[in-house]
């Protein structure tokens, strides 16, 4: 079971503004006996017991039965509007229709080997001035403060633009790095309720024996609570150039996390939750830019 204790901070620290408040009280009117009955733990982490409030409070509000035997639909999100009980048949059109929205929030980088033909790598929109992608291999060598072109939606033309980026935060354990850019970008919304079960897809770059790059891939969340990493997973192997890339909820078309890589012993994704990149953002905003981003 979790604690009142612990399912209220874990609410405090994933939400802020109304949800925060209609969650806390709803917590408030739980009684021991109920808490005792649901299947998580303290130690499953602020993001899995906040997605698990979430579901609670929302089947609730919905009239669904809170009994032990209904937490199993709760955490996957069943019978709750979640892609997970979306109909088979339904979800590639679904994926076709949002990703023509969320296109605007996949952004990449052009690397430029010497003897080799350049490459695209993914990155992620997560704020009107700020992008995210992956900070292994190469990304490594960047440094705080550092300048790089990075291509984004171009508000007047169905394509990519230039626009310098500044290095402003990068943790390699994490996997993250964050480009500052000057041009206003349109921010996705973030989703912080992901559970096991839901499905999502990528805006990648994971098609590299084609002219473009660019590709769109879809799979389930597999694990939601985080690791060492803070990383979660996703129940399907990513390909070569969809670190970076934006995992958006084929339910909501919010964006639920980030590819950074592959579980090689669980052969499964490697995703950096959109609460995690929320909470970075917050920080380098709090000191003011990249003052207290080194790691």
């Amino acid at each position: 079971m979790v604690s009142r204790t612990a399912a209220e901070e874990a609410v405090r620290n994933v939400v802020e503004g109304p949800e925060r408040g209609e969650l806390l009280f709803f917590i408030g009117e739980r009684t021991d006996d109920e808490l005792s009955e649901w299947r998580i733990l303290d130690t499953d982490g602020d993001s899995a017991i906040f997605a698990f409030v979430r579901r609670k409070a929302q089947g609730a509000a919905a009239g669904v039965a809170t009994t032990s035997a209904g937490d199993a639909g709760a955490v996957a999100g069943l019978g709750m509007g979640s892609a997970a009980g979306a109909g088979e048949a339904d979800v590639p059109a679904t994926i076709r229709a949002r990703a023509r929205h969320s296109d605007k929030y996949a952004a990449h980088l052009v690397v430029e080997p010497p003897n080799s033909s350049p490459y695209k790598e993914a990155a992620t929109v997560i704020g009107r001035h700020h992008v995210a992608t992956f900070a292994h291999g190469g990304h490594e060598e960047w440094m705080l403060g550092q300048h790089l072109q990075i291509a984004v939606h171009c508000p007047d033309a169905p394509r990519r633009m230039f626009v310098d980026g500044k290095v402003v935060y990068k943790n390699p354990t994490k996997d993250v790095a964050i480009l500052e850019v000057q041009h206003e970008l349109p921010p996705p919304e973030l989703d912080f309720g992901v559970v096991a079960g839901d499905k999502y897809y990528v805006h990648g770059q994971s098609t590299h024996a084609q002219p473009d790059g660019t590709s769109i891939s879809h799979g389930v969340v597999a694990v939601t609570v985080p690791d060492a990493c803070d990383h979660i997973r996703g129940d399907i192997v990513p390909g070569a150039g969809d670190s970076g890339g934006g995992c958006f909820s084929v339910h909501t078309g919010k964006l639920v996390a980030m590819v950074v890589g592959v579980d090689p012993r669980a052969l499964k994704a490697v995703l950096v939750p959109a609460a995690i990149l929320r909470g970075i953002l917050t920080d380098l905003s709090a000191t003011s830019g990249a003052a207290g981003a080194a790691t």
